[in-house]
């Protein structure tokens, strides 16, 4: 990639094809180990005028591509969702191993300036030329080869500087020549020129040169030199001493350090006691101090507290996290962008990698997690490690003892209000500023925006004082609270009223801000779509530029903060211009912002490629929630996170969103209308989810009963509906329920949308379980064969849908007696669930309980008793003691140690699970069934004959009534009660009775 595209073999060139081609290949290794859209490289190729056949075109080329690379070592390219991806080693390529050289010699170049100098001369030698300079012409080196370029002068002249330091200036003269004139206007080299001349006592060629980069700058680009620049000039003609070389002492290098802190405040004032107090506390060693919280009312400085603490003792800590924790749902990115900053793998769902994360936590010190904003204990508890590192949290909710520590943060005392205020505006007399501090009631948001406001427009203290007086009483005359919301509202509404004279766009872009979330708003949001926008943003958001500078004059008002892709505003300046906003202007602000989110949503929720853009819109979508409901595409925009928040495996942020939507839209809507059913239908699915069945079934049955009303009984939302109301049915104990609906269902489905439509195959998954758990294994095995099948084909073998059909099946080949095609299956399906959902989730549990079953059923009772054993505790944990799936664990279990001759054990779980499964499920289901069979055995073995018998006899009733004769728990029921009358009798049971638990007697 460093010069003309080349792929080499075991030192064989390899023939790449046409341009197009090689820009194919080029783009996939541009984004090597990621997913390439096919979308993607076709507007790579073509930008916004592709051929009709693009698609087709794009995948001739890969094709080609796939068999040149097909033998190459540590190089695989293949399909993945929407696009292709190109697997490389680590060293692979050579864009990475000079990104890898360039971070080594970045990172030794205070410690050891001769092994700085070496990587990164090393990585400058990687380059052979100009980086894609054969596609000059396609459209995606536009953007990629300015990046390239910039890596590439960053890397030489941080090599030069290390040289610098090496005492190396007068070899580096003659290398100047050359740079300068390929970079006449980079003002680092010509800084480094400088010195180097100077250091080689050529004073007025120094000086000479500062003259012509000087006059080059404003010929070129009408600027003056940069302030290093002009303090290198100076020091040169004072000949100050601190320019002279000297040898550089060699330092052990720093522990890593890994942080991510916003800016310190360099105003902070007072709060001495407080910090000292929290830092006494922290350090006390302490378990129960570990967590301390920052409780107080909004604006009262309990975040600015927190980020001068951090800053201020971060030498004590080798990691420092900073995370935003007001939106519960939005913390799992935060902490997963953690775990990837330590190196460590990330597991294939927010839960496996935060799990990651935590343990590893666990087994350091000198860690300090800062949950900022935060709502309530329970939204975070989950996410403490513990360990031997601290936790500071900053919350409006007092109520956060059972945790660890609190400190309460009250307003600042009226010396140090004062204080603040006079350090940041002379101007202001002592008294003034006791008049101010007593009017903002020493709040410190409140102080510090008067003061900025102040800083940048110059305005008297007395005139503002006056303004400030006069409009609070206009505040407090329409009937808001004195205080807070008043006193900021008023500071912000200054600034807002003259920037609307400057910069009308910028006041546009704030009012539409105030209707997103408090988290950075990437610029492409505007920019993409600008057509909803009113003028003059609507002009503003089409141009880079101009867009750039009307996020500029939002800065230099302190209305946001600018980030990297985009801007930020603060929740308080967001509520302060909600409030001031006219009904009208509200409305179409909030129309705006909701209609700007629905034309950047990124595609379908449930595709991994797009969960990154997802999760960038989530925050914003949430926010605007409420506003959304007025229109049928912000209603959609809405659903479409909510799926994507199920596709990720949160299903208790998707709780969150869909009962409030559901309510939301019965009141305004009305429970009939299609967007309430189909809100109502994906409630459904997440209860079922988390194992709140009662709710589900309750939600599901009336949401398909309006749903065939309404929309008719093959409308997809009543078919969605159904197969989510399937698995609370067969959960909740009613299994012939759940198998009439799950038949009506899959035939409607089958019909109406094809036998490989999405719904089509949820609903036969939902049916092969229902048939297995109404005892017709046979034909469960058969349908779970066909769509596990068309599963693998239609979605992959890694889908949601395919992996419960696999679940399903492992069950159904159980159940007839096929426990090695059962392991088999169940093996791969529970590391895909394991990798794709990870170890918590549901459908894992499912397939780990049935895999313990075939296991047993194969003698292999060690290896089952571990993983049942394993699995229980999980359930029990997750799901809750009386969750269907947990009490199939525990039946399992109790077989495992049936098997292992552990019966005193084997007893008290079956014992247990069966007064469970007869309270939850009733004494019929199949799973209570299978608690029973193990249960007999078990009684009759620790000396309960008569017990066993009774309860041999119930059951084997129960089967031969509820299930049939050859179903396997039926005979394992039967040959339990064998073993319990040749007990009490005075036999030893036959090994045939006392081995299998779920199938036939192996004699």
């Amino acid at each position: 990639m460093l010069g003309p595209l080349e792929a080499w073999d075991q030192g064989r060139p390899l023939p790449l094809g046409g341009v197009k081609q090689r820009a194919v290949l080029a783009m996939l290794a541009l984004r090597a180990n990621r997913v390439a859209p096919v979308e993607q490289l076709v507007e790579g190729l073509w930008a916004t005028e592709p051929p009709a056949s693009a698609v087709n075109i794009v995948q001739v080329y890969v094709s080609r591509l796939r068999k040149v690379l097909a033998d190459g070592p540590g190089c695989t390219l293949r399909r993945h969702g929407p696009g292709y991806v190109l697997e490389l080693g680590p060293e692979a390529l050579d864009l990475h191993r000079f990104e890898r050289l360039a971070r080594e010699g970045a990172e030794a170049a205070t410690t050891g300036p001769e092994t700085a100098a070496d990587r990164l001369a090393e990585a400058l030698q990687l380059w052979r030329g100009e980086p894609l300079a054969e596609f000059v012409d396609e459209p995606f080196a536009q953007a990629e080869r300015p990046w390239l370029q910039e890596q590439r002068l960053a890397c030489l002249t941080a090599r030069v500087e290390a040289d610098l330091g090496l005492g190396r200036h007068a070899q580096l003269v003659g290398e100047f020549e050359a740079l300068v004139r390929a970079h006449p206007l980079v003002e680092e080299l010509h800084r480094q020129l400088i010195l180097s001349l100077y250091r080689c006592g050529r004073q007025a060629d120094a000086l000479s040169a500062y003259r012509r980069v000087r006059a080059g700058l404003a010929d070129e680009l009408g600027i003056d030199a940069g302030r290093r620049l002009r303090d290198l000039e100076a020091a040169v003609l004072a000949q100050d001493p601190r320019l002279d070389w000297t040898p550089p002492v060699r330092v052990d290098p720093p522990v890593a350090r890994v942080q991510k802190l916003p800016s310190r405040n360099a105003h902070f004032t007072g709060r001495g006691g407080l910090i000292e107090q929290l830092h006494s506390r922290l350090a006390s060693g302490d378990c129960s101090a570990a967590v301390q919280t920052l409780h107080g009312m909004g604006g009262v400085g309990k975040t600015q507290l927190a980020i001068e603490y951090a800053h201020r003792f971060a030498a004590d800590y080798d990691v420092v996290w900073w995370i935003d924790a007001e939106r519960p749902v939005l913390i799992g990115e935060q902490l997963t962008a953690l775990a990837a900053r330590l190196g460590l793998p990330p597991g294939r769902t927010h839960a496996e990698t935060i799990d990651r994360l935590l343990v590893e936590l666990r087994g350091r010190d000198r860690w300090l997690l800062v949950f900022d904003n935060a709502v309530r204990p329970s939204d975070i508890v989950d996410e403490l490690p513990g360990g031997g590192g601290h936790v500071v949290v900053t919350s409006r909710f007092p109520g956060w003892g059972a945790l660890g520590g609190r400190l309460e943060v009250d307003v600042l005392p009226r010396a140090e209000t004062i204080a603040l205020l006079r350090a940041r505006i002379p101007a202001l007399s002592q008294s003034q500023g006791d008049d101010l501090a007593a009017e903002l009631g020493d709040l410190p948001l409140a102080a510090a925006q008067a003061a900025a406001y102040l800083e940048q427009t110059d305005l008297p203290p007395g005139d503002y004082l006056r303004r400030y007086r006069t409009r609070r009483a206009t505040l407090l005359a329409r009937g808001e609270v004195p205080g807070y919301a008043g006193r900021v509202d008023t500071a912000w509404a200054l600034s807002v009223e003259r920037l609307r004279d400057q910069d009308p766009a910028a006041v546009q872009l704030l009012e539409l801000a105030a209707f997103l979330a408090p988290e950075p708003v990437p610029l492409s949001l505007l920019a993409r779509r600008p057509d909803p926008l009113d003028e003059p943003l609507r002009t503003a958001a089409a141009d880079e530029d101009a867009l750039g500078d009307t996020v500029g004059s939002l800065v230099s008002y302190s209305l946001a903060r600018r980030h990297r892709s985009g801007f930020q505003v603060h929740r308080l300046v967001q509520a302060a211009v909600r409030e001031r906003l006219e009904p009208g202007r509200r409305q179409a602000a909030a129309e705006q912002a909701v209609a700007l989110l629905a034309a950047a949503l990124p595609g379908t929720p449930e595709d991994p490629a797009r969960w990154d853009a997802y999760a960038e819109l989530a925050p914003h979508v949430l926010a605007a929630a409420a506003d959304a409901e007025a229109s049928p595409a912000g209603r959609r925009l809405v659903l479409d996170i909510d799926r994507y928040l199920q596709a990720r495996g949160d299903s208790v942020a998707s709780r969150a969103v869909c009962e409030p939507l559901v309510e939301r839209r019965r009141t305004a809507l009305g429970p009939d209308h299609p967007d309430t059913l189909t809100a109502a239908s994906s409630l459904t699915r997440v209860l079922v989810q988390l194992g709140e069945v009662a709710q589900a079934r309750g939600v599901g049955e009336d949401t398909l009963d309006r749903a065939r009303r309404v929309l008719g009984s093959d409308h997809p939302t009543t078919l969605w509906t159904a197969a989510a109301l399937i698995q609370a049915l067969g959960l909740s104990g009613d299994v012939v329920a759940a198998r009439a609906l799950a038949e009506d269902t899959w035939r409607r489905c089958s019909r109406v949308l094809g036998a490989d439509a999405a719904v089509t195959l949820l609903s036969a998954a939902a049916l092969t379980g229902a048939l297995a758990a109404t005892g017709d294994a046979e034909q469960a095995r058969a349908l779970g064969e066909d769509t596990l099948g068309r599963c693998r084909r239609v979605l992959g073998a890694d889908h949601a849908t395919t992996l419960w059909a696999a679940a399903a099946l492992t069950t159904a080949r159980v159940q007839v007696g096929e426990a090695g095609a059962s392991r088999v299956l169940g093996e791969d399906t529970l590391h895909r669930c394991r990798r794709v959902f990870g170890p918590d989730h549901a459908t894992t549990l499912w397939t780990a309980a049935a895999l313990t079953l075939a296991r047993v059923e194969l003698r292999d009772t060690a290896s089952a008793r571990a993983l049942g054993e394993d699995t229980l505790a999980r359930c029990r944990r997750v799901l809750g003691p009386d969750h269907p799936r947990t009490l199939l664990a525990a039946g399992a279990v109790a077989h495992a140690l049936n098997g292992e001759g552990d019966f005193e054990a084997a007893h008290d779980v079956g014992e247990e699970a069966l007064q469970r499964c007869t309270r939850r499920l009733g004494p019929d289901h199949p799973i209570a069934l299978l608690v029973a069979a193990a249960l007999i055995r078990a009684r009759a073995a620790v000396g309960d004959v008569e017990g066993a018998r009774d309860l041999g006899g119930d059951t084997v009733r129960r089967c031969q009534q509820a299930l049939s004769p050859e179903q396997a728990i039926t005979v394992s029921s039967e040959s339990a009660l064998s073993d319990a009358h040749d007990r009490g009798n005075g036999r030893t049971p036959h090994l045939a009775n006392s081995g299998s638990p779920v199938a036939r007697a192996l004699g």
